[in-house]
């Protein structure tokens, strides 16, 4: 039975990974900078956030994606994380694959900003780790960082709505 688990894997799921195409660049002069990397930072809402097993999920993705940023309480629930540009990707679907914690939970993203940068790690305008924002100090604190990171109009629509 292992055997054909593993024969079928390798027919279906082995044969679409190898045939994905990598991204190219449009502009074929563009030269590629080894020493650059891309940081992203996205903005996220759902209606709330209170549940102390919705907080840890959301942390515990974030760790799993060496993502960090903060989670704001209450509603509505915003989360706003930084790192490598796919892991901000793989940290969404994340959250919406977690049917068993957030049921019916739907999440969109309100913003993103992508910048160049020489090391993710040294150029983070955001905690390494999740850390939790809540009430008043936390909104003052997500204006703040959202201001910094070009996302204050992004954050500006998710709260008049």
């Amino acid at each position: 039975p292992i055997f054909s688990v593993a024969s079928g894997w390798a027919h279906t799921d082995w044969h679409n990974i190898l045939s994905k195409e990598l991204p190219t660049s449009k502009n074929k002069t563009e030269v590629f900078d080894e020493t650059s990397s891309e940081i992203c930072a996205i903005l996220i809402h759902t209606h709330h956030i209170i549940e102390a097993d919705k907080i840890q999920s959301v942390k515990k993705h974030a760790s799993k994606l060496s993502l960090g940023g903060y989670v704001k309480i209450g509603k509505p629930g915003l989360i706003l994380v930084e790192g490598n540009d796919v892991d901000c990707d793989h940290f969404l679907e994340a959250l919406v694959q977690s049917k068993k914690i957030f049921h019916t939970s739907t999440f969109k993203i309100g913003g993103r900003a992508v910048r160049n940068v020489s090391d993710i790690d040294s150029c983070r305008c955001l905690p390494r780790k999740m850390e939790q924002l809540e009430s008043k100090s936390g909104m003052d604190e997500l204006n703040s960082v959202c201001k910094k990171l070009g996302l204050l109009e992004a954050l500006g629509d998710i709260i008049s709505h």
